[in-house]
């Protein structure tokens, strides 16, 4: 086990050196037309000087991995939520910062690993850069060593390193090393997925309710937990009596933890403000299938008039939508708590309201890797996919190096 441990903490230690070298050498040798026309809203938001006036995208340390809602989680690391510098609505008479649509406990962590390098005399926006960007990366390796000992008994340890090398190859695995969620959502994620398996259902629904601190959808790892709860149950035993109705509630008791931890931040200040920004700055809710529908009727209308962009944009995140559907549904019988968790997040976040960044979310659905662990049993599969999934990466971390629209 050791040594399959330290295998994938070569793959990923090269995956980091690579992905830093190319982000940094692209941005040397490539120039970018601005503004980026993909979307309406894209626009204004793209012109070369979009970002000089925002503190915390114009800082000149590691600024390729930084940039979008970035802002958002520095900003809240090193101001708080109310942080002057972020863009406000008023609502109701009452003015919201546009930082309450974001979970705390990012930059929260960003917050608390920034003290070091700024005791050490590192200017402070590049200090919180540089934690970010440390508890990204740190949280994709434990994901792709969580990935491994997920799919190990169903693979075998070549083709659960293959899915977690799949992983980090993924057209939108550079969020994993970008001041993003990703990385520290995944790490939480999958590694509560591995207790379940182990019935360490305490410990399970601890890191759950941490992965829901970290982006509200964690919420539905409470479906896994239940699943794999009632499967560890003897009926048999129950039917005869054998088995009290108490001992049975007991062991679905953590999946309570999650729930009550999502219910308390729900109603908290903090939880009524992130439901307001949400919705009306970003028209986002869940199920919200009125704006989803409208978005992509949108989209594909500019499409049909000839943008170019906009159909690249559509077709990608398109394909990885259909590709997560036909995971969950493949991996439906071969592992039922990991395709209902995965068809549950992505429901969620297909439906919420705005058809952008799925291909982003995607990234943190375990089936998706389990069925392209699967399939890359067959040679032609494997060298094919594993081509288009590095071309593609390699296209997208390109425009976001550039502060181009990628989400």
């Amino acid at each position: 086990m050791i040594k399959k441990i330290r295998t994938l903490i070569l793959i990923w230690f090269c995956w980091l050196i690579i992905l830093i070298g190319f982000q940094a050498i692209v941005t040397m040798r490539t120039n970018v037309i601005h503004p980026d026309y993909v979307l309406d809203w894209c626009v204004k938001e793209t012109y070369t000087n979009s970002n000089e006036s925002n503190v915390y995208l114009s800082n000149k340390f590691m600024n390729t991995h930084v940039a979008w809602d970035s802002q958002f989680y520095l900003s809240i690391a090193m101001e708080g939520y109310d942080s002057d510098s972020i863009r406000k609505i008023n609502y109701d008479d009452k003015i919201y910062s546009y930082n309450y649509a974001f979970m705390p406990l990012y930059p929260m962590s960003i917050r608390l690993l920034s003290y070091l390098p700024r005791a050490l005399g590192m200017e402070p926006i590049a200090a919180s850069v540089l934690a970010g960007l440390f508890i990204s990366a740190f949280g994709a390796l434990i994901g792709i060593i969580s990935l491994y000992l997920l799919f190990e008994d169903k693979l075998g340890a070549e083709g659960a390193t293959r899915s977690a090398f799949y992983f980090l190859i993924f057209p939108t695995s550079f969020f994993l090393l970008q001041v993003y969620t990703e990385g520290l959502f995944v790490a939480f994620t999958f590694s509560s997925l591995v207790l379940m398996k182990r019935k360490k259902y305490l410990a399970s629904s601890i890191i759950a309710a941490l992965a829901i601190l970290t982006r509200a959808v964690g919420i539905t790892l409470i479906i896994p937990l239940v699943v794999e709860v009632l499967k560890d149950v003897d009926w048999e035993s129950y039917r005869a009596k054998k088995t009290k109705t108490w001992n049975i509630v007991r062991m679905g008791l953590p999946a309570l933890f999650p729930m009550a931890v999502f219910i308390i931040w729900k109603i908290s200040f903090w939880g009524k403000n992130f439901s307001i920004v949400e919705r009306n700055v970003f028209g986002l809710s869940p199920f919200n299938l009125k704006n989803t529908i409208y978005y992509w009727k949108k989209y594909i209308g500019f499409v049909l008039e000839g943008n170019m962009q906009t159909f690249v944009f559509c077709f990608i995140e398109i394909s990885i939508i259909i590709l997560a559907i036909i995971a969950c549904r493949y991996t439906l019988k071969k592992d039922t708590s990991i395709s209902l968790y995965s068809f549950s997040a992505l429901l969620i976040s297909a439906t919420s309201g705005q058809a952008i960044a799925n291909s982003r979310y995607i990234l943190t659905l375990p089936a998706v890797f389990l069925f392209l662990g699967l399939m890359g049993k067959k040679v032609v599969f494997d060298k094919a996919w594993t081509l288009a999934s590095i071309l593609l990466m390699g296209m997208l971390v390109t425009l976001f190096s550039f502060n181009m629209c990628v989400v």
